[in-house]
């Protein structure tokens, strides 16, 4: 009575099929379904198949087999007064972590962005206001980790793979978009066999969306919030359990100053040259230490290889 719902499915009429609807909602919004394989406060994922979709109902897209459901089954974690400012920075009513990442994925597809496909999403609201729990339902994205992909590439793909993050990054600031990218928010998609046909840069997908500001494409991003955003998203890559040699890291800071539509200011460039400067050498620093104290790697829990030797740059 006093809660309102909104549904959004891709794959379903909007209208002659609310029970249907509605049926649905309740099995992804509360009901285990397949594998769990994370859980964290009130946010949980999911694993499912596509034939226990087939099963409730929801058609499959042919080629795809899995689907991964988020949910929030009690509301947002964070504290009401954070929620209320996010949501005064956002200029919209508080929404779940799951919902939110429904509505952000479909904007960036709206601007041609690859990212993870969402074929259903709801949220339940106290007087229509408030967020009590919600769902987001995605296809599984074919390809290849970036973090993984990382690891086991030689110095000239980490190069490339870097490059391409630095060019993602700066097409989605130039449309307005900023949040913090990770290597383990990447999907590498897979590359064509025909011999010759290898893309310059490898070609990613997104799909774990860390938005935290205003989800409106008129939103111009300022150069000190491109300048936060671009310090914390190398501050996670560095601390991903990886050794990041300058030569990757220069080529992710060439393919972002390329591909950003003027080239940036060079005050803005050059203060992010020397934030970029500092974190890597804090990260080698950091290395060297690990290389010298191996007990301290093994009670991290780090890779075996992570202190490893680094290649000498000219």
């Amino acid at each position: 009575m006093w809660t309102t719902t909104e549904l959004w499915f891709d794959q379903l009429p909007p209208e002659g099929a609310g029970s249907v609807r509605e049926a649905l909602a309740r099995a992804l919004m509360s009901q285990p379904l397949g594998e769990q394989i994370k859980a964290k406060g009130s946010l949980s994922i999911w694993r499912l198949p596509a034939k226990l979709l087939a099963q409730m109902g929801l058609p499959a897209r042919d080629g795809v087999g899995l689907y991964f459901l988020k949910r929030n089954t009690s509301g947002p974690d964070l504290p009401r007064w954070r929620q209320l400012l996010r949501a005064l920075r956002r200029q919209e009513w508080p929404h779940c972590e799951a919902f939110h990442v429904s509505r952000v994925a479909r904007m960036l597809q709206r601007d041609g962005i690859e990212v993870m496909h969402v074929v259903a999403a709801g949220e339940q609201r106290l007087c229509g206001l408030w967020p009590l729990r919600a769902f987001v339902l995605a296809e599984g994205v074919p390809g290849e980790d970036a973090l993984v992909r990382f690891r086991r590439a030689n110095a000239p793909d980490q190069q490339r793979l870097m490059a391409a993050i630095g060019a993602l990054m700066a097409r989605l600031h130039a449309l307005g978009h900023c949040f913090t990218l990770r290597l383990h928010d990447l999907i590498c998609l897979p590359e064509p066999g025909i011999p010759g046909a290898r893309p310059a840069l490898p070609r990613l997908c997104l799909i774990d969306l860390d938005y935290k500001g205003r989800p409106a494409r008129a939103a111009v991003a300022t150069e000190a919030l491109r300048l936060s955003v671009l310090s914390k998203s190398v501050h996670e890559m560095l601390r991903s359990g990886v050794r990041f040699e300058r030569r990757a890291v220069a080529a992710w800071w060439r393919a972002y100053r390329r591909a950003l539509p003027t080239h940036g200011r060079l005050a803005f460039l050059r203060r992010l040259a020397r934030q970029v400067h500092h974190l890597l050498s804090m990260h080698h620093a950091n290395a060297e230490l690990a290389s010298r104290f191996p007990d301290a790697v093994r009670l991290a829990e780090l890779p075996a290889d992570w202190a490893a030797p680094a290649e000498a740059v000219r």
